[in-house]
């Protein structure tokens, strides 16, 4: 399971992604949240436990009340009663959502390809002022909404098992020799001026 991203619009959302049931061969999912990350309980929508039993399903959204865990409980095929990985959604009281983002991992910084070690991952996140859901051009930029940048090495079997990569806090990193056989994550903290949430975006395959 990977949390993407808390935001808010009218209300404030979280953005998890997750692998189809159809590829764990699992009938459905139950969603689940903590406050402390030890103690989980089935989420609540509209007095209704969260499930996802859509085979092809690759994420929802989920409203928050406040900062909450969550993870999956799998039903059904060879991982039944199994969970997921947990991660956290951070609760954004007001102001900003993520309109876009993308990660580069261009040759032309280092002369590195990806995904061996020594090569450059840029990312862009652009943050927006919720005034219109119709029309988002009536959305302003909010140019300085991230307030630090955060990166991990992060197991690719095990997304709890994450490692913060000390002295990289901008929008850019070098891999190096450290990151093999690793996922790499950036979290984008908003300013809690502008923006009051959190993007999270990651590698689509390990360092080499």
């Amino acid at each position: 399971m990977f949390l993407m991203h808390s935001q808010y619009t009218n209300e404030s959302t979280a953005t998890i992604y997750f692998r189809t049931l159809a590829s764990l061969e699992a009938d459905s999912f139950t969603v689940e949240c903590s406050t402390d990350g030890i103690t989980f309980q089935d989420f609540l929508l509209q007095g209704q436990v969260l499930t996802v039993t859509t085979q092809d399903a690759v994420g929802i959204d989920v409203v928050l009340t406040e900062s909450l865990y969550f993870r999956l409980r799998i039903h059904g095929g060879p991982f039944d009663g199994e969970h997921s990985n947990t991660m956290y959604a951070w609760y954004a009281s007001q102001g900003g959502y993520l309109h876009r983002w993308s990660r580069i991992t261009a040759m032309h910084p280092t002369g590195v390809s990806a995904p061996q070690a020594g090569h450059s991952i840029e990312v862009e996140v652009e943050i927006r002022d919720y005034v219109s859901a119709t029309d988002f051009s009536l959305n302003p930029v909010l140019p300085d909404a991230i307030g630090s940048w955060r990166w991990y090495r992060v197991k690719p079997l095990d997304f709890d098992d994450k490692t913060l990569i000390s002295g990289a806090s901008t929008q850019s990193y070098t891999t190096t020799q450290d990151d093999k056989e690793h996922l790499i994550m950036v979290e984008a903290q908003g300013d809690n001026t502008d923006f009051f949430g959190l993007v999270r975006i990651m590698s689509v395959e390990p360092v080499q």
